[in-house]
């Protein structure tokens, strides 16, 4: 990613993730790490096999099957404690 664009999407105060068509991480704000540390997702790894995981790799995995992939997906997960962020 070039430096603009780090520096862009580094700088949001929401969780981000980017994920190329192929179901490769190609990126993750660092509040986006953070957010997913207890699943260890990083950039690099392909989120198809771990679809089976839970919900949320599922829907990322099956949203790069659709003939027009959604632009965006918001969600909110819950803590450990079980309440929502």
């Amino acid at each position: 990613m070039n430096d603009i664009a780090g520096a862009i999407l580094s700088s949001f105060r929401a969780g981000i993730m980017a994920i190329r068509s192929d179901g490769t991480v190609a990126y993750i704000n660092p509040i986006g790490a953070k957010i997913l540390e207890a699943c260890s997702l990083r950039e690099g790894e392909n989120i198809h096999p771990r679809a089976g995981e839970n919900v949320f790799f599922r829907v990322l995995s099956e949203a790069l099957s659709m003939n027009y992939l959604p632009t965006r997906v918001e969600a909110e997960l819950p803590r450990r404690d079980g309440e929502r962020q």
